[in-house]
C-alpha cells in the first residue's frame, strides 16, 4: 500500500491472502493456465468434453445453415405469392384515381365525389 508520512512515500506490503489478485501473476498466459487445468482431469473426461464441444459446434453450424435456408425459402415464397397481389391492388387504385380525375375534369369537382 502507498502511504504518505512526512512527505515521503512509504511502501508497505500486506501478507493477507485476500490481497492477492490473479491479474498480478503475469508469468502464465491464459492458454497455459487452461492447459494446466486440463491436465487435472482424466483422459476420458477430456476426450468426452472435446467430443461434446465438437458435436455442439457442428449442431450450431447445421442449425444456422437450416435457418438461413428456411428464411430464404419463406421470404422468396412470400414475395412470389404476395407481390403480384400487391401490384394488382395498386394498379386498381391507380385506375380508380384516373377515373375520378376524368370525371372531375368533365363534370366538375362536386359531381366526381357523388
Amino acid at each position: 500500500m502507498f502511504g504518505l508520512e512526512g512527505g515521503d512515500v512509504v511502501l508497505s506490503s500486506s501478507s493477507r491472502d485476500g490481497d492477492y489478485l490473479p491479474e498480478d501473476d503475469d508469468d502464465e498466459t491464459t492458454l497455459e493456465r487452461i492447459t494446466a487445468l486440463s491436465e487435472m482431469f482424466p483422459e476420458s473426461v477430456r476426450k468426452g468434453t472435446a467430443k461434446t464441444i465438437e458435436f455442439m459446434v457442428k449442431g450450431v453450424k447445421k442449425a444456422y445453415s437450416w435457418g438461413r435456408t428456411g428464411t430464404w425459402f419463406f421470404f422468396s415464397t412470400a414475395i412470389i405469392t404476395i407481390a403480384p397481389v400487391l401490384l394488382e391492388v395498386e394498379k386498381y387504385q391507380m385506375e380508380e384515381m384516373q377515373k375520378m380525375q376524368q370525371r372531375q375534369m368533365l363534370l366538375g369537382p362536386n359531381v366526381a365525389r357523388s
